[in-house]
């Protein structure tokens, strides 16, 4: 090209749309390769208008968050566009960024309805509301009970009974028959893999004449729960986890041991809500978690103290 050829983006020009300070107004002069004698210009102009993106940037503040205290809950957009808040409890309000508090623990989705000039588009995030028995600004973990009938919803879940119907229960009893659980808790946390192991051991009641075969057990440790059906053994047939097994019965009890195999993930979010530092890698931090075992009837339940180390890049454990 010759001195005096203009090159695409030699003079061009984008500005603000006064009408609503978002759309960009842009224009471009160019020319085309010369004919003959002839050059060709010409003028490309464009408006662009900026997409109110909702699956990125919805931002929750504390999460996980407290019953009683306000939680902040900010999605990014444009100024001329309107944010339809569902916090999943039957509470609403619009604004792209709110506050709103729970009364009650539990699982939320939380979900952002964007509208504007381009377009509607939705967002959603799930929330874990805990109870803070301390007011000292950490979610505690307790064992949920929507329905009040004495029986963990985790366990209700994995039953097939209804964890908001007090009439839906995994057994007959009503309430609960509930009785103190002999057992040591450890948590065998991995960083660098994508599981956690928990392990429990201790002993429960076994009347004289029991039967194993077929009999289902539920066991709910911080939350995470599993569910077993034992064979003529008392086991499950398993020696690593996930895994049940009764053993040496006698005396009207039996010693047992199992082991739940979950997501690292969340374990590790569990930890946090209570109250675990992972930052800190090296000073151990006790704390006091719920267990329960619904076996034979009864739902068996303790708290127990676990105490956390973490080594970067080791398995951390948790006795």
């Amino acid at each position: 090209p010759g001195p005096y050829d203009n090159r695409w983006g030699d003079y061009s020009a984008a500005c603000v749309d006064p009408a609503n300070d978002t759309d960009l107004w842009t224009l471009q002069e160019y020319t085309t390769q010369p004919n003959g004698q002839n050059d060709e210009w010409s003028t490309w102009w464009s408006r662009v208008t900026p997409v109110a993106n909702a699956t990125s940037g919805l931002i929750i503040t504390p999460d996980p968050a407290s019953v009683g205290r306000a939680v902040q809950f900010t999605l990014g957009v444009p100024l001329t566009a309107t944010v339809s808040w569902d916090f999943g409890d039957g509470s609403t309000l619009n604004g792209a960024s709110v506050s709103h508090t729970y009364s009650a623990p539990g699982s939320y989705t939380v979900s952002a309805s964007v509208s504007d000039i381009s377009g509607s588009f939705s967002a959603s995030a799930p929330l874990q509301v805990f109870v803070d028995t301390d007011d000292n600004g950490v979610p505690d973990i307790v064992q949920a009970d929507a329905d009040g009938d004495g029986f963990p919803d985790a366990i209700e879940l994995l039953a097939g009974t209804s964890p908001t119907d007090a009439s839906s229960t995994p057994v007959s009893n009503l309430p609960a028959v509930t009785a103190a659980l002999s057992a040591k808790f450890s948590l065998k946390y991995t960083l660098t893999s994508g599981t956690g192991i928990f392990q429990l051991s201790g002993t429960l009641p076994v009347p004289s004449g029991f039967s194993p075969a077929g009999q289902d057990v539920y066991v709910d440790a911080l939350g995470i729960a599993a569910k077993f059906t034992l064979d003529t053994s008392g086991g499950t047939g398993a020696s690593t986890a996930p895994f049940f097994k009764l053993i040496s019965a006698r005396n009207g009890s039996a010693a047992f041991k199992t082991a739940i195999l979950s997501a690292l993930t969340t374990d590790k979010m569990l930890l946090k809500h209570q109250g675990f530092d992972f930052k800190n890698k090296y000073k151990s931090q006790p704390r006091t978690v719920p267990l329960a075992i619904l076996f034979n009837g009864t739902l068996y339940s303790a708290m127990n103290q676990v105490k956390l180390s973490v080594t970067p890049g080791k398995t951390a454990t948790a006795k």
